[in-house]
C-alpha cells in the first residue's frame, strides 16, 4: 500500500501525539520509509513540481492538515500494538462502528429489519469499502456524524441528558472532517421550525462544540480552494478573484466525474441518490426526522459545492448517514401501502 500524501500528514500527527516535536515527526514521515515510494516517484520532476519529495510543498500543504487530530490521537493510544497500521485499523474499527451507529439512529423511525438492511447496506458502498482499509478519516467522519445525528434526536425525543452526546461527537467530529456545518445546518432549521428551549438548546452546545476548533486552529477556505483548483501545488495566486474565475470549470469536472462514478457502481448511485430522493419527494408529515435530514442533505451539497473536488466520492461520505435516513422514508412509506400485521404494528410509526 502506497500512503496517500494525506495519509502521511496524519500520521505526522501521530508521532506528535506521541511526544516527538514537529520537526521530528515531519522528518520521521517524509524523510523515511512510508514516504520513499511517493519521494520516488516524484523524483524525476524538477523540484517545483514534487510534492512529497519537495520540502517547501510539505511546508505549505501542512496547513490544510491542522484541524485533523482526533484520528491521530485514537491511532497514538493503540501504536505500541500496531506501529504505522495504527490509521487504517482505526478505520477498520470506524467502519464496523459505522454500521452500529446507522443502525441504532434508524432505529428511531424504523423497525429492526428495515434499520438492519438499510445499516448493512451502506457498508457495501464502493467508496465506503475503497476507503475502509486506508490510513485515512473519512470513515471515522461517516461513523461521527452518524451519533452525533442519534445524539441530536435521543435529545429532542428522550431525555436532555442525550446532548452531551450530540456535542462529544461533534466535537470529534470537528477534528476529523468539515461535516459539523451539515449537522449544524440542521439543527438551525429545527429551531427554526419548532422554536422550543431543547432545539436551541442543541444549537448552542453544537456550536459550542463544533466552532472552537476552526476559530482556533484555522480554516484557511480562501487557500484552500486555490490549492485545489492549482491541483494541489501553491497557487502563485490565491486572491478571490483567482479562486472565482477558476471556480466554475473545477465544479464542472467534479460534478461530470461524480455522475460517471455512481453510473459505474449502480449499487452506490441508487442508495445514494434514491436515499436523497426519498427525502425530498416523500412527505413529511411533519416529522422532525425528515426535516432534519431534508437540511442536512442541502448543507451536505452546499459543503461540496463550496470546494470542488473529485476524489471517486471519498468526500462525498458524509453522504450516507444522510441518504441512509431517506431510504428509512421511502421503505416506511412503502410499507405502510401494505396490510396490517402484528410485524408492522411495532414499526415507531405506528407507536
Amino acid at each position: 500500500m502506497q500512503w496517500k500524501p494525506d495519509s502521511l500528514f496524519y500520521q505526522a500527527h501521530v508521532y506528535q501525539v506521541r511526544g516527538d516535536s514537529h520537526a521530528v515527526a515531519y522528518r520521521k514521515v517524509f524523510a523515511g520509509p512510508l514516504s520513499l515510494p511517493r519521494r520516488e516517484g516524484d523524483a524525476g520532476l524538477p523540484l517545483e513540481q514534487r510534492r512529497v519529495g519537495n520540502p517547501a510543498w510539505v511546508s505549505y500543504s501542512e496547513r490544510f492538515y491542522e484541524r485533523r487530530w482526533f484520528v491521530p490521537a485514537v491511532a497514538a493510544l493503540i501504536t505500541p500494538l500496531y506501529g504505522t497500521d495504527s490509521l487504517r485499523v482505526v478505520s477498520l474499527v470506524a467502519y464496523v462502528l459505522m454500521g452500529v451507529a446507522l443502525y441504532a439512529l434508524l432505529r428511531l423511525r424504523a423497525t429492526p429489519l428495515v434499520a438492519f438492511l438499510v445499516s448493512a447496506g451502506a457498508l457495501f458502498l464502493a467508496p465506503v469499502l475503497f476507503s475502509a482499509g486506508l490510513p485515512l478519516m473519512d470513515v471515522t467522519g461517516v461513523t461521527l456524524e452518524a451519533v452525533a445525528a442519534l445524539g441530536a434526536f435521543l435529545t429532542l425525543e428522550r431525555n436532555w441528558r442525550w446532548i452531551g452526546l450530540w456535542g462529544v461527537a461533534l466535537a470529534a467530529l470537528s477534528l476529523t472532517r468539515d461535516s459539523t456545518a451539515i449537522l449544524g445546518l440542521a439543527a438551525v432549521w429545527l429551531a427554526v421550525r419548532e422554536r422550543t428551549r431543547i432545539s436551541y438548546a442543541l444549537v448552542a452546545v453544537g456550536a459550542a462544540a463544533s466552532l472552537p476548533s476552526p476559530l482556533i486552529l484555522g480554516a484557511p477556505l480562501r487557500e484552500a480552494m486555490a490549492y485545489t483548483f492549482e491541483n494541489f501545488y501553491r497557487p502563485a495566486d490565491a486572491s478571490w478573484h483567482w479562486v472565482a474565475g477558476h471556480y466554475w470549470d473545477t465544479f464542472k469536472s467534479m460534478a461530470q466525474h461524480n455522475l460517471t462514478y455512481l453510473w459505474e457502481h449502480p449499487y452506490s448511485g441508487l442508495y445514494l441518490a434514491g436515499g436523497y430522493l426519498a427525502l425530498f419527494l416523500i412527505r413529511s408529515r411533519g416529522d422532525r426526522f425528515v426535516r432534519f435530514f431534508r437540511a442536512a442533505a442541502v448543507g451536505s451539497i452546499l459543503l461540496d459545492a463550496l470546494q470542488p473536488n473529485y476524489t471517486a466520492m471519498r468526500l462525498e461520505l458524509t453522504f450516507v448517514p444522510i441518504a441512509a435516513a431517506g431510504l428509512v422514508v421511502a421503505l416506511n412509506a412503502g410499507l405502510r401501502r401494505l396490510p396490517d400485521t402484528d410485524v408492522l404494528r411495532l414499526a415507531p410509526w405506528r407507536a
